[in-house]
């Protein structure tokens, strides 16, 4: 539910980003902190002003990294909590959806790991 809100909070902004729910929630069977993740996926040129968007929207996450291509922002006020990862498409930084589908479609992945 607050995935699809925030989703449609953001396309109204930035129409022409791609907007996946990414992190532990997008798995079921995993396990969550409890925040909610979202990747928003834009073209170089538009990540300067996706940059200035989403600032309006969220606070940013100044305990993450901060590149031409990536930027971190969160908002801890929501229930449950939302972490948005803001990234150029193709950087080193746009595999956050490649891990949640790697993990979607490999259940072998997703087993817990037993300690002997």
């Amino acid at each position: 539910m607050l995935f699809k809100q925030q989703k449609e909070r953001i396309k109204e902004l930035l129409p022409d980003a791609d907007v996946q729910h990414v992190g532990s929630t997008a798995i079921p069977g995993t396990i969550t902190k409890g925040d909610l993740d979202i990747q928003v996926r834009v073209t170089a040129d538009c990540f300067p002003d996706a940059v200035k968007t989403l600032t309006k929207l969220y606070e940013l996450n100044d305990g993450s990294i901060q590149t031409d291509c990536f930027r971190a922002f969160k908002d801890d006020t929501l229930d449950p909590p939302l972490g948005v990862q803001l990234t150029v498409i193709g950087s080193e930084h746009d595999i956050f959806y490649k891990i949640r589908d790697v993990l979607l479609n490999n259940p072998m992945y997703r087993k817990p790991l037993v300690l002997h």
